[in-house]
């Protein structure tokens, strides 16, 4: 859902820049870039993630996941009714009628053509084939293969720049954007922008090879060519055909072309560039919404081979003169080195019956989490609003086995944090670890502790 919402609002942005800015340009090329490159930016940057990323980096030992649920609660995630259902049912349905609908005619013009191609005989001219048939109304090209209509008589001059015409398609490639956008409007047919693109790929097409038409011959006789052709016979889909728009088409040779400077690209480009960021900064931020719903956030311990650091610590040593009376306060700098994994790390006390390290790590793990499920409760603020999300906290455990220096690496509201803390401030009144050791020296250790609250619907 949160693609199909920043397409939609990409692609929409694009189309409107499209039909005030990009449809007045001279610069036929520019357009055709413009209308490929806008469809491929609106299909691409919605996969592409915010910053920062969805995953936490944390540097310290993790400890297991906690998940504290909110049993009973009627507020939880909203469920999806059945009318919610059905509309959506609805919505898909309608949808797969259009794009099977709208996908059967391509596979139908497709096999038309491929039919015509393969069923007559062809003459070759350079790199392009050259086919008369009698289902051809009108003379068109479909990639490398000019079909012209059988036993319409042509001039000699008229032959020629039919085939001239249909050859500039086949060299500009056009056949492939033709179907690439035939595709985006089978897929998108629900999108008006889909649909105008189509339309003006066609025109830009036949602008393009106008334009280089007059090189070829005199403008006057080439627009007494398409006039003959004004009327427009069924045609193949498909194919470019050369009485296409063929009204717009001698209007714009008749205008004057207007000049696109580079300050007025560089004004387009970023005005194109910001309203991209800001489309895709509110879509991220609200699928990253992740108050209102289970956070999948992935924390990762630190791979780094450095299991240590120094931390300089600024304390206060206050000195009391009976004789005067009078009270000093010394501001003292010590540096403390502070470990983040260690063969023997600290132990969550009720595990002194167990000597393997392994086990004494899972005990220890396991009673930390009897403890912290055992002290720890789903706040009421948060059960009202309907939140639910992971907070991560960090905690040192001292020389003395005593908690300090929490700090929360994420943070929801509502009253998570404060429910957390409380818990850290149990464990500090009554708990006592066994300290981590370093070559028999009791040491700092810092650990880092996700815990996940989650709603549950009953």
């Amino acid at each position: 859902m949160a693609f199909l919402i920043e397409f939609s609002l990409l692609f929409g942005f694009f189309g409107l820049i499209n039909v005030l800015v990009v449809r007045f340009l001279g610069n036929y090329d520019f357009r055709r870039k413009y209308l490929v490159i806008t469809t491929l930016l609106s299909i691409i940057i919605p996969f592409i993630p915010a910053i920062p990323g969805p995953s936490v980096l944390v540097f310290s030992q993790l400890l297991p996941d906690v998940e504290v649920f909110a049993e009973g609660v009627q507020q939880a995630a909203p469920a999806v009714s059945e009318k919610s259902i059905s509309l959506l049912s609805i919505f898909l349905i309608i949808y797969m009628v259009g794009t099977i609908t709208l996908f059967s005619r391509f596979l139908i013009a497709s096999f038309k053509i491929r039919q015509i191609i393969t069923g007559q005989k062809s003459s070759s001219e350079k790199e392009q084939r050259i086919i008369y048939a009698s289902a051809i109304k009108n003379p068109c090209s479909f990639f490398n293969t000019i079909l012209l209509p059988k036993g319409k008589i042509f001039s000699d001059e008229e032959l020629q720049a039919i085939i001239r015409h249909e050859s500039l398609h086949i060299q500009n490639n056009h056949s492939v954007e033709k179907i690439f956008f035939a595709l985006i409007k089978i897929f998108c047919w629900w999108h008006p922008t889909s649909w105008q693109y189509a339309q003006d790929i066609d025109l830009i097409h036949e602008l393009q090879v106008d334009e280089q038409m007059e090189s070829y011959m005199n403008p006057n006789q080439y627009k007494e060519i398409l006039l003959q052709l004004v009327i427009n016979p069924p045609r193949l889909r498909l194919t470019h055909s050369f009485s296409t728009n063929i009204k717009k088409r001698i209007q714009t040779m008749n205008q004057k072309k207007k000049k696109f400077n580079l300050i007025q690209l560089s004004s387009l480009c970023a005005i194109l560039l910001m309203a991209t960021i800001f489309i895709h900064s509110c879509a991220e931020s609200t699928e990253d919404n992740y108050a209102k719903k289970v956070d999948e956030i992935q924390i990762k311990a630190s791979s780094t081979e450095i299991n240590s650091y120094d931390l300089n610590v600024v304390d206060t040593i206050t000195t009391f003169d009976s004789d005067t009376y009078e009270e000093t306060v010394e501001l003292v700098e010590s540096t403390e080195t502070i470990y983040r994994k260690l063969e023997n790390m600290p132990v969550f006390p009720g595990c002194n019956d167990v000597y393997d390290r392994e086990e004494l790590n899972a005990c220890s793990n396991q009673k930390l989490l009897h403890f912290i499920y055992k002290n720890i409760t789903y706040p009421a603020e948060a059960k009202k609003n309907g939140i639910e999300g992971m907070a991560v906290v960090k905690f040192l455990i001292n020389e003395k086995g005593k908690i300090e220096r929490r700090s929360f690496a994420r943070t929801l509201g509502y009253g998570i944090e404060e429910t957390v803390n409380n818990m850290l401030d149990k464990m500090e009144d009554e708990i006592t670890w066994t300290p981590g050791n370093v070559n028999g020296k009791d040491v700092n250790v810092e650990f880092t502790l996700p815990v996940k609250f989650k709603l549950e619907d009953k």
